[in-house]
């Protein structure tokens, strides 16, 4: 087994056999090699382009395929003509696929004895009954809260195929927690997920400081080594006596479970980096987008002339903007209906208004 020292991997004499960072080898599909989270392998740019361009380079289709499985490069990316761009830092995972399309789903389908007909007998699981009640109240908390809070949560013990990424996160940030406590038959299950939940919400801060990045960081190397439990040689003996215990999480070591370890679990090893790279997770989430792409499905009606249609819609709305912004209007001044308040958004709006009869604890 080969063992990682700073860039290069060394073995047991010491002999580099792999410099990922410095120049374009890269390790054989028939090497071991032992990677460790603390230190990730990470490509940079320079070695990028030059892994790319040597597959192009290859005399032969095979010799290509060859070397384009190695290095999981098909070429040259067209974008790379851009100076401003980096390979692949100018790319991070998307936060919001990341976790709450795949990470807290498949946690969801663990914890229902569903996720791809391996949880039989495994403590992971929730009897159905319980699983019933945590989603019967997930349901009936949420109309105790502002709308602006978020939006209403569906039963997800029903099917949660109703679920978008916005309602995996206001159900996951502010009720699981809660509705959660207490129900898991090893309440390690339960730690664990708190402790996603407290480093999820430093991802989401609107400013992050260098010292919170490492306490990302740390947290999250812990929350991937106690999924996976495989305890690799770099944690130390006290870190070691306050992980999990080998008989619960996830993967627990075992080759029948190796499904319970997508790319996504990986994944995570990524973010503190990409929040150094690129700034917090809201500034390259797929929010805005995805918002922007169900606007557009809900304004074009017409199926023959698509892209006229989107044209003139936004052409018109930006006309509207600047009458708006020219004379100071209001949105009832330019035709629109006014906005229905709820009665939960009126409560809202007397707590915003009589900020000095409340006490924060």
């Amino acid at each position: 087994m080969c063992e990682i020292q700073g860039i290069g991997i060394l073995d047991s004499q010491n002999r580099t056999l792999y410099m990922p960072l410095s120049c374009c080898d890269h390790p054989k599909p028939t090497d071991v090699v032992e990677y460790h989270p603390v230190r990730l392998l990470l490509r940079l740019h320079n070695s990028f382009m030059v892994q790319a361009k040597s597959v192009l380079s290859m005399p032969t289709e095979i010799q290509q395929e060859e070397l384009l499985k190695a290095y999981g490069i098909k070429g040259v990316p067209l974008l790379s003509a851009l100076g401003s761009l980096r390979f692949p830092q100018s790319f991070p995972y998307d936060f919001m696929h990341l976790i709450w399309e795949n990470l807290i789903p498949n946690l969801i389908l663990f914890w229902s004895g569903n996720y791809k007909g391996m949880d039989k007998g495994q403590p992971y699981v929730l009897p159905p009954d319980m699983w019933q009640v945590v989603g019967t109240i997930s349901t009936k908390a949420t109309k105790m809260i502002p709308l602006s809070f978020g939006v209403l949560i569906p039963n997800p013990a029903k099917d949660s195929s109703y679920f978008t990424s916005l309602t995996w996160s206001v159900w996951s940030l502010f009720i699981a927690p809660t509705v959660l406590q207490h129900h898991f038959p090893d309440e390690c299950y339960y730690q664990h997920f708190c402790s996603l939940i407290r480093i999820l919400n430093l991802c989401l801060q609107f400013e992050i400081s260098k010292e919170e990045i490492n306490k990302i960081e740390l947290g999250i190397h812990e929350l991937v080594v106690d999924y996976e439990w495989c305890i690799p040689p770099f944690i130390s003996k006290k870190s070691k006596a306050g992980l999990i215990h080998i008989s619960s999480l996830y993967y627990q070591h075992k080759p029948e479970q190796l499904p319970a370890c997508p790319l996504t679990i990986h994944a995570l090893l990524h973010i503190p980096d990409q929040i150094r790279w690129m700034g917090p997770c809201w500034t390259t989430w797929a929010f805005p987008i995805e918002r922007q792409c169900g606007y557009f499905q809900h304004i074009i009606h017409s199926q023959l002339n698509l892209y006229a249609n989107m044209s003139q819609h936004l052409t018109d709305l930006s006309q509207l903007w600047q009458v708006k912004i020219l004379y100071n209007l209001t949105d009832e001044e330019l035709g629109k209906p006014p906005k229905h308040i709820s009665l939960q958004m009126k409560r809202l709006e007397d707590c915003k208004s009589y900020p000095s009869t409340f006490t924060l604890v």
